[in-house]
């Protein structure tokens, strides 16, 4: 069996890094998706970062980039996203485009109900986040999956954790609530991490499929860490709960960088069964986004995209692992996508 299983802390970590750095990033690899009809070296042109330039924190956060590259005929949207690290520990530029008739990833508009939790499950949240950060700086940030959601080898995390499983079982609809309702996004975000301990997935997940779609990066990103532990326990005991396919099939054209990597996190899971019905909604909508991905230069961000378009085309994992460790990964995937119509 091949199983990538694919952790969501590289966003975060790469943010850390971006914290204690001085005033400016090393990018080792420029990485462009979503463009169709206008040519990429367009758009390394008007964004002016190459391979093994630097970029001013101060340009990144004031989206200066990405203002000068919607100024270019056809450009409805256009995104970055900074990720630690290639191979030589230097960052990843990811430019995301959305052309004039590109079909952009929506979300769901934040609830207006001033609600929120308990202090204590939003003290616990905060609290969780910065153990998580320590776990991950410490080298101890590997978790447990095998029961449907994580429990971390870091103990201070996990105590946390602990609490989390008493709380989404004994008051699941107040979480349900505040996830659904709330106007405050901390409150979303904390609700959707707690209820998904839960013990029963059927109730949960429809609340983190729903949560997918919010509006908050965070919300989306709890939800999908918490989606991506069910899908495990899915591999782990065949037939026991189901997950539509059609929300992560959407969000890998979505042109924030951070919808792509999560929906190819679920999808690279899903699609280890070799379900038709996934690969006929793949093939309907999503091939150009697979394809462009599976050719990034950055090749630990590709090969989840390579992995998938492999399944669909029978590979047996024999051969898909053959090109995944070897040292030609980048010449072998190519010459596959070419061979894609």
């Amino acid at each position: 069996m091949l199983y990538l299983r694919v952790h969501f802390t590289v966003l975060i970590v790469a943010l850390l890094c971006l914290g204690t750095k001085a005033q400016s990033v090393k990018i080792g690899i420029v990485d462009i998706y979503g463009n169709r009809s206008i040519p990429s070296g367009t758009i390394r042109q008007t964004a002016g970062v190459t391979d093994g330039d630097s970029v001013s924190q101060q340009s990144l956060a004031a989206r200066k980039i990405e203002r000068s590259l919607e100024k270019i005929p056809g450009v409805k949207l256009a995104q970055t996203a900074v990720i630690c690290c290639d191979n030589n520990e230097r960052y990843v530029l990811f430019v995301g485009i959305a052309e004039t008739d590109s079909s952009v990833f929506t979300f769901r508009k934040s609830p207006t109900l001033k609600i929120k939790l308990p202090d204590a499950y939003t003290n616990a949240y905060e609290h969780f986040e910065r153990r998580m950060n320590e776990a991950m700086l410490s080298g101890q940030a590997t978790d447990d999956w095998s029961n449907g959601y994580s429990l971390i080898k870091y103990p201070p995390a996990r105590r946390v954790q602990e609490k989390y499983l008493r709380w989404a079982n004994a008051d699941f609809d107040g979480l349900r609530k505040v996830l659904r309702s709330s106007a405050y996004d901390n409150q979303r975000a904390a609700a959707v991490q707690i209820i998904a301990y839960n013990d029963d997935k059927s109730k949960v997940v429809p609340e983190l499929i729903y949560a997918i779609r919010d509006e908050n990066d965070e919300v989306r990103n709890n939800a999908a860490k918490a989606l991506s532990a069910i899908t495990y326990y899915m591999t782990l005991n065949p037939g026991k709960i189901r997950l539509p396919f059609q929300p992560f099939v959407r969000m890998i054209n979505s042109v924030v960088w951070s919808d792509r990597s999560k929906g190819l996190a679920m999808l690279v899971q899903l699609s280890e069964s070799r379900n038709e019905e996934l690969f006929r909604q793949l093939k309907a909508t999503s091939m150009p986004s697979l394809k462009e991905m599976a050719l990034w230069k950055s090749e630990s961000h590709a090969r989840p995209a390579f992995i998938i378009l492999a399944r669909m085309a029978g590979w047996a994992d024999e051969k898909i692992r053959a090109v995944t460790t070897g040292q030609n990964f980048a010449d072998e995937v190519k010459k596959f996508v070419d061979t894609i119509e």
